[in-house]
């Protein structure tokens, strides 16, 4: 099922590292909010995916997903999800198998890895790889001046000041505050001047 999602090489690393462990696991159609999640199960683990089209991407956040998987298993399920466990984890599994990865990804996965985020937007080395790999040209949420009214999935912003690397802004139809992160890739600009 994952050889169409990942390198014969990546594959390798997966089943290494999910063969001892009941795991359900599920590529799903494009969400906004999420690129994968890690879910406990009563009889097990589920790991749920992006169906992602660049590879070494989609290897990076089952990767991730998998961190989660191990880190519970090894120091229980108290632990903060993107805590000091899984942050170790997820670094060792990192470093286990970026030979996996394209070879000029390679030098920035192990960089990451000695201090991995809970999100690779948090990271500008690896945003930048994936956007240049894609030829995208996205307005990331930094590229906005304040109060510029913006759309990310369905949902509707206008963005506010910055906290460290993240922005507040406020969701137009509820009024709640978010933080999201500088280089969040904008959907669409919809009034520039708020």
């Amino acid at each position: 099922m994952l050889k169409k999602y990942i390198n014969e090489s990546a594959l390798y690393f997966i089943e290494k590292w999910t063969q001892d462990y009941p795991l359900l696991l599920k590529v799903k159609n494009e969400r906004k909010t999420k690129l994968g999640d890690y879910k406990r199960l009563k009889n097990g683990h589920q790991i749920t995916i992006n169906n992602e089209p660049n590879k070494d991407l989609f290897f990076m956040v089952l990767t991730h997903e998998i961190a989660h998987m191990h880190a519970f298993h090894q120091y229980g399920f108290k632990i903060k999800p993107h805590g000091k466990e899984w942050k170790f984890v997820f670094g060792q599994l990192l470093k286990e198998s970026v030979k996996a990865y394209k070879e000029d990804f390679q030098k920035i996965i192990l960089a990451f890895a000695q201090n991995p985020k809970a999100n690779y937007y948090a990271y500008s080395p690896i945003v930048n790889y994936f956007n240049n790999e894609r030829e995208i040209n996205k307005t990331l949420l930094s590229d906005l001046k304040e109060n510029t009214i913006f759309s990310i999935g369905n949902k509707i912003f206008k963005k506010g000041n910055k906290r460290k690397i993240r922005y507040i802004c406020t969701e137009l139809s509820t009024g709640k505050k978010y933080t999201i992160h500088g280089l969040a890739p904008i959907d669409k600009v919809i009034d520039k001047n708020g």
